[in-house]
């Protein structure tokens, strides 16, 4: 099928980590079958993310285009979404070799010890499960 219509598309990014990251998610919808009217290929260079189309026509150069800027959109909310549980904190290492890191999330984990459990309130200091009486679980009269 001869290509009549291409578009590349250049995206700026924060950094070239998160370019790599969409690159990465975006790549396996390049894979095209032969039922396929357009060509894709993405690639990364530094914060920049490029996106290169070649279409039979302008509608199939279209809807290529337009699937894959969501593609990107929805990587890009995804990195967004995972990123802050991969910011990485130098500690120092235990054998001594250099530094190691750690994963941490923005929210601290809960204690292990009061999972599950309900606590007393002033409302209820005893702390039963009467939901009459346990706070944020009131009944319609109130």
């Amino acid at each position: 099928m001869p290509r009549l219509a291409n578009l590349t598309i250049l995206i700026e990014l924060p950094d070239s980590k998160t370019a790599r990251s969409v690159q990465s998610s975006v790549e396996p919808e390049t894979k095209a079958g032969k039922a396929f009217r357009s060509i894709t290929t993405v690639s990364s260079q530094g914060k920049r993310l490029r996106i290169e189309i070649e279409a039979g026509d302008l509608v199939a150069l279209r809807a290529a285009s337009n699937s894959f800027l969501h593609f990107v959109a929805v990587a890009l909310s995804g990195v967004s979404v995972i990123a802050p549980f991969y910011r990485a904190i130098r500690k120092p290492n235990q054998t001594g070799t250099g530094p190691s890191f750690e994963r941490r999330s923005r929210t601290t984990a809960a204690d292990p010890r009061t999972v599950g459990k309900t606590s007393a309130t002033p409302a209820d200091p005893a702390g039963s499960l009467n939901p009459e009486t346990t706070v944020g679980n009131r009944g319609l009269g109130d």
